[in-house]
């Protein structure tokens, strides 16, 4: 029988943020395990926000 599975990747931007949706994916069943990578500059994302290059350091989690 076929398992149906999938990877979910979402950024927060601090390190609280991140433990408590990792936590509270895991405890509420909706993921099997979350990792949460980042820090100290680790993760950096580029993007255009109001019509403006932005950058910002993140936290990601990996949702599986």
């Amino acid at each position: 029988m076929p398992l149906d599975a999938c990877v979910v990747l979402v950024t927060c931007g601090t390190k609280e943020e991140a433990e408590h949706i990792a936590r509270t994916t895991v405890e509420e069943a909706l993921a099997a395990c979350v990792n949460v990578l980042g820090g100290g500059g680790l993760l950096r994302s580029f993007y255009i926000w109001e019509e403006k290059l932005q950058q910002d350091e993140e936290w990601l989690l990996i949702m599986k």
